[in-house]
């Protein structure tokens, strides 16, 4: 059982005690109070992204906290533990950037974003007599590297005639 107010970060500490019957022990914990990290997204020509998806993954994958720009390319990540930490930046076109930052900062942080093509990938579907087919879909899954894991995207075109 916890509860931790919105301000501060959750405890680290534990405390090991033996209660026996009447016993009534006073166990204290000191909490840390929690930082904001914030910022503004732009693409490589200083024009501000909306809708990136910024997250910081703290301790445990399930403690995430999460962000998203708003049209003037601003964030705040809310009640972060002080510390080292990966931020990591996802934008419209699932590529993905991480960068270690120490929490709290003096200053907001500055990210840009740039896309980066992975491939591209061109074809005919045609039927067994040659011609070509319109309308037909064409799936293609990619996996690709983000920090010590992989991530795989499938996209879906519809082919031309």
């Amino acid at each position: 059982l916890y509860a931790v107010p919105e301000e501060f970060v959750r405890s680290e500490e534990t405390h090991e005690i033996a209660i026996k019957t009447g016993d009534k022990p006073v166990v204290n914990f000191a909490l840390k109070r929690a930082q904001n990290l914030s910022g503004t997204v732009r693409d490589e020509n200083g024009a501000p992204l909306a809708d990136v998806t910024l997250e910081v993954f703290q301790k445990h994958f399930w403690e995430a906290k999460t962000a998203q720009s708003d049209a003037q390319g601003q964030w705040t990540l809310k009640n972060l533990k002080p510390g080292k930490t990966r931020i990591r930046v996802r934008g419209e076109w699932e590529i993905v950037g991480s960068a270690e930052v120490e929490i709290p900062r003096a200053e907001p942080l500055k990210l840009t974003l740039r896309r980066a093509p992975i491939a591209e990938i061109t074809g005919r579907v045609t039927t067994p007599g040659g011609q070509p087919v319109a309308g037909a879909s064409v799936e293609v899954s990619a996996r690709y590297p983000i920090d010590d894991h992989s991530r795989s995207e499938i996209q879906t075109v519809q082919t031309d005639a």
